[in-house]
């Protein structure tokens, strides 16, 4: 009877600790979800985050790595702990990695290291994890300007990633990058014999992939970072020789990916135009119904673009219309390449009814929101005054109104400003610009355009309204804002400079 009292009682007990754990792992994923939905809120409404949210961040995510004890040291205790226990710890973990990351905005990157070494040495249950947290390592490192240590974990992060390449039909593209990034900072702080190895070891690393993971996309993924490797070791010959031995066994042909980085290769680096076009062809030959396809099209136009055969480039990128499933950039691509044919031949009217159908269709790509600065740029250079002031109201309208629409996504918004900013500087609205890239730096921090929006207005304040001491406050406060800036040792000494020749 007494065993049967006990056996129960050690059953309650045993199950009011699993429903322990069980409340505690909902309690830090209801704490995750929270302070993940709150990041998102912040991003979303401010292009990016204050000082007093990172702080709100930090702390929410501190207390969730607070709300479990750090895992035991053996892998068999570990592994023997109830799920629910597992769970959490995996989600400390993820905690961890998230405060690595804010420490990392904020610029605070030894406080970064360390969150995640803790993820790495106490909570790296998952290799992929413990894979991004030495990624996030090394970029730590080389932000500190501790170049050997950096390079010494992007290449940890390759040799473990080969290794286990999980999933291999999702590759990491930032893991395959590894070596590229140790081989840069070879040659970033000038060791040239280090960086022909690095760059070397690149390739072998590569071709390994490509060997063992055939016919996958991490294969097809290492052969555009192996044409990469030989660019960045300026072997682009060779780079064509290696490329055009990968062939398919069956057919004896260069497989698709490969035969399309050839024709980038030859068009791009060797401006080897007619070699380029002829690949290109090779390629809508052999793969018609390839997802590259429509890029090989394009590709053909820009070779006879550069060689100024205009009327045949331009039947080339008539062509992208009559194609399936053509990514909307392209399409942009090609009528504006098409107007740019237009406009070498002479043929103007031609040209602006390609460019407005691209601004109206495309305003956001790349292509298509250079269109209305272009426009009154091109009035100005052919001497119309008339025309062009009224394309530059045309286009600060329009910019302006680009920028509202997209308020709420950083990247365009901001590029839509940069392009206005330009027009005020070009028609020299000078005081419009400053206060203009004033607010591009205070609305969109994260974005190139706002991190570089400060110098520029003070160069505008120093070189055209003779106003050096405000010229001088802003580049300070940029310095405030971006302590660990690479520039700031450049923008320091043009600073004193200035002062130098304040009254």
């Amino acid at each position: 009877m007494y065993i049967i009292i006990f056996i129960l009682a050690a059953g309650i007990i045993a199950l009011s600790c699993s429903e322990s754990e069980l409340e505690r792992q909902f309690r830090m994923e209801k704490s995750i979800n929270e302070a993940n939905k709150l990041k998102e809120q912040f991003y979303f409404s401010e292009g990016g985050l204050n000082d007093a949210e990172r702080k709100e961040l930090r702390q929410k995510f501190e207390s969730i790595a607070d709300m479990v004890s750090v895992p035991p040291e053996d892998t068999a205790a570990i592994n023997g702990s109830p799920e629910a226990l597992q769970v959490s710890w995996q989600l400390a973990g993820l905690a961890y990695y998230n405060l690595g990351l804010l420490e990392m905005e904020m610029e605070n990157y030894e406080v970064a290291f360390e969150n995640l070494a803790t993820l790495i040495n106490h909570y790296g249950f998952k290799r992929h994890q413990v894979q991004r947290a030495i990624f996030m390592q090394a970029l730590a490192r080389y932000k500190q300007k501790r170049y050997s240590e950096a390079i010494v974990l992007y290449n940890m992060v390759a040799r473990d990633y080969a290794e286990t390449p999980d999933p291999t039909y999702n590759p990491n593209l930032d893991f395959l990058e590894s070596p590229l990034l140790a081989a840069r900072i070879f040659r970033e702080v000038d060791e040239r014999r280090e960086f022909k190895q690095q760059v070397s070891d690149a390739i072998d690393y590569y071709f390994n992939i490509i060997t063992a993971y055939e016919d996958t996309p991490l294969a097809d993924a290492a052969v555009g970072k192996l044409a990469s490797a030989f660019l960045l070791g300026d072997l682009a010959d060779s780079a064509i020789a290696a490329l055009s031995a990968i062939k398919d066994p069956e057919t004896g042909k260069i497989l698709p990916l490969v035969l399309f980085n050839i024709g980038t290769i030859q068009q791009n680096n060797l401006r080897d135009y007619k070699a380029a076009e002829k690949t290109y062809r090779d390629f809508l030959s052999f793969y018609p119904d390839n997802p590259l396809a429509s890029s090989a099209q394009l590709g053909i136009g820009i070779t006879l673009y550069h060689r100024k055969d205009y009327e045949k480039a331009r039947y080339e990128f008539s062509v992208m219309d009559k194609l399936s499933n053509v990514p909307v950039s392209l399409i942009a691509d090609a009528h504006y390449l098409t107007a740019v044919c237009f406009e070498e031949e002479g043929k103007w009217d031609r040209a602006l009814g390609e460019y407005d159908f691209v601004w109206v269709n495309h305003a956001t790509t790349g292509k298509g929101m250079s269109i209305p600065l272009h426009i009154a740029e091109y009035y100005l250079k052919s001497g119309k005054a008339d025309l062009a002031a009224r394309s530059f109201s045309e286009a600060e309208r329009d910019y302006k109104r680009l920028a509202d629409i997209y308020a709420a996504r950083p990247a365009i918004a901001a590029a839509a400003t940069a392009y206005l900013i330009r027009c005020y500087i070009l028609q020299e609205k000078w005081e419009t610009a400053v206060e203009m890239l004033r607010s591009l730096a205070l609305r969109y921090p994260t974005t190139t355009e706002g991190y570089s929006a400060l110098p520029r207005a003070a160069e505008i304040l120093a070189q055209k309204l003779n106003r050096t001491s405000e010229a001088v406050d802003l580049l300070k406060q940029h310095m405030e804002k971006y302590p660990q800036s690479r520039s700031n040792e450049r923008i320091a000494a043009y600073a004193d400079s200035l002062e130098r020749l304040s009254p």
